[in-house]
């Protein structure tokens, strides 16, 4: 058996509050079998605020394990 790892690489913008979104992209990830591997929003327990782009902002890591059988 073999397994192959997909990661995806997530990134929420905002312009305003993503909270209620990122739990409902939690809930969609794992419901369709991904794994989390990191989030990040850097903003010490609440949404991170970018002056730069006047947006909040949420990262994810999520990855797809798949297990392959081959040979007999």
């Amino acid at each position: 058996m073999t397994s192959f790892r997909t990661f995806v690489y997530l990134n929420l913008w905002s312009d305003n509050d993503p909270t209620d979104m990122a739990d409902t992209i939690r809930q969609a990830m794992y419901q369709y079998g991904f794994t989390m591997v990191e989030e990040s929003d850097k903003g010490y327990n609440q949404p991170a605020y970018d002056t730069a782009t006047r947006q909040y902002t949420v990262q994810w890591t999520w990855c797809w394990r798949e297990d392959v059988w081959y040979g007999n």
